[in-house]
């Protein structure tokens, strides 16, 4: 689209910032060519009646219905149960430091009704900072907190950070149709935790998850189903911890125990991770359980860590083999640009790891990887395909540099005869800018799309086929 270039270089000077810049009424800013929808469609009507918070010029004595009358504390959330269609403002410019918001006394709304926490005001997003629990201004914990049976409540244009190794939000695993939305997410030892089903994670900038080698260094965490986690920026999602990195962009772990301390495995379904730009990332997704229809689309991972898949078919957390991790994923439509030199060593860009003493069973795991781009000095797959014909793999295209490869050996990546490798001829790689040129061999070179936009809100097709990677070509 006319001004990408313009916009991502703009974006990467300023970490990204300006990628979801939104008008105080939610909507994107017309003059940001990146099709982010924003929050505006689940912004409450400005009639509605609301609770009214401010931090500089509220009293918690007043009774919190009107701007002039607003409440001083966020703690004051705590002391109404929300019901269908309760709107809470928070006041632009105002700061929060050592508070936090928790939903646990019956907080819900329905799916006609949700209730919304949004801005007022002008300004500055509502921040907040450090947060502390409700009943400890020495504790630290999740700024935004869902507790059991939270349900249809929108979490709107806030700011947060300091939360150290704790999440910026955070939710139990029987909540329900929450929606993140629009927010800032700085500095917290995970961005978002996101548990339960039926979750919209949309339209969030996150950046430099992990503090201090503590916390996830992920920006958002996953696990449940009916998940749609879309139009986000993230960046500089790492942590160091013991002499090395870990965490990235995404991360799916299906393990946990009960409240019997007995080890489960839940089978997550139907997770959409789509429209996302990841900048400056370990990684991009690490999966460790069992997942079936997860689609990864329309995303593009650039400047970040050559090893960007990695989907445990191994047990790793098991000093002996006691589970076995199994995924139906689909990568389609997404444009991979690896930092270089990075004398990585691992299993590949699409890295399905095994256990060598119990090979994964092929017919319980199936990976498609179609329509996309990949760039980079490293392998794309390293090793072994441990998954057979359960692999497949058909219009992508590749472009190597130094001692980049398809794979380590035969038994690895063969290139199909839908696939090449040639370079894309972007419009300038070296301001980021990963729209394709009218000669590029991406055109026209994909199979069916599942989206039908781009990650720039192009249609999809625009010629007579989908294009390659992230972005269709605009004559």
């Amino acid at each position: 689209m006319p001004g990408m270039h313009w916009w991502i270089s703009v974006a990467l000077s300023l970490g990204l910032a300006s990628c979801h810049e939104k008008t105080e009424d939610g909507a994107p800013d017309v003059d940001d060519p990146y099709a982010d929808p924003g929050i505006a469609d689940h912004l409450s009507d400005p009639a509605a009646a609301a609770w009214y918070i401010d931090a500089a010029n509220g009293n918690d004595d007043n009774d919190g219905r009107t701007p002039d009358t607003a409440w001083q504390h966020l703690a004051k959330i705590h002391s109404i149960v929300l019901a269908p269609g309760d709107v809470v403002r928070l006041a632009r410019g105002a700061v929060w430091s050592g508070e936090s918001i928790l939903f646990d006394n019956g907080d819900g709304g329905t799916a006609d009704q949700p209730v919304i926490v949004e801005p007022y005001g002008t300004g500055a997003a509502p921040a907040l900072r450090a947060p502390r629990t409700l009943w400890d201004p020495d504790q630290k914990t999740t700024a935004v907190t869902f507790g059991a049976g939270s349900a249809y409540i929108a979490v709107l244009g806030l700011s947060v950070s300091g939360t150290e190794e704790f999440s910026g939000f955070g939710m139990s695993d029987d909540t329900h149709h929450l929606v993140i939305a629009g927010n800032d997410i700085q500095g917290c030892g995970t961005g978002i935790d996101v548990r339960g089903t039926d979750q919209k994670i949309l339209s969030n900038t996150i950046s430099d998850s992990g503090f201090d080698g503590r916390g996830s260094g992920v920006a958002i965490g996953f696990i449940g189903s009916r998940l749609e986690m879309a139009w986000n920026t993230i960046r500089n999602s790492r942590v160091e911890k013991d002499g090395r990195m870990d965490g990235g962009a995404f991360e799916y772990y299906g393990r946990y125990f009960d409240d019997d301390n007995v080890e489960r495995y839940d089978l997550s379904d139907d997770i959409a991770i789509h429209h996302n730009v990841l900048d400056d990332n370990l990684m991009f997704i690490e999966a460790y359980g069992n997942a079936t229809n997860m689609v990864i689309a329309h995303n593009l991972y650039m400047n970040s860590g050559p090893s960007a898949l990695i989907f445990h078919l191994d047990d790793c957390e098991h000093e002996t083999w006691t589970h076995e991790c199994t995924y139906q994923v689909r990568l389609e439509n997404n444009t991979f640009v690896t930092e270089r030199g990075s004398d990585a060593g691992g299993w590949g860009i699409v890295g399905l790891l095994v256990d060598w003493d119990h090979p994964a069973d092929p017919a319980k795991s199936s990976v498609l990887v179609r329509n996309n781009i990949f760039v980079t000095d490293y392998r794309i797959m390293a090793f072994i395909n441990p998954l057979g014909d359960n692999l497949v793999h058909d219009h992508n295209l590749f472009f190597f540099e130094g001692e980049g490869a398809l794979s380590d050996n035969a038994d690895g990546w063969s290139l199909s005869p839908t696939e090449q490798i040639a370079d894309p001829l972007f419009v300038d790689p070296t301001a980021s800018d990963y729209r394709l040129t009218g000669a590029s061999p991406a055109i026209d070179a994909g199979a069916g799309s599942l989206y039908s936009a781009d990650l720039t809100g192009v249609p999809v097709p625009t010629g007579d086929a989908p294009d390659l990677g992230a972005c269709e070509w605009v004559p």
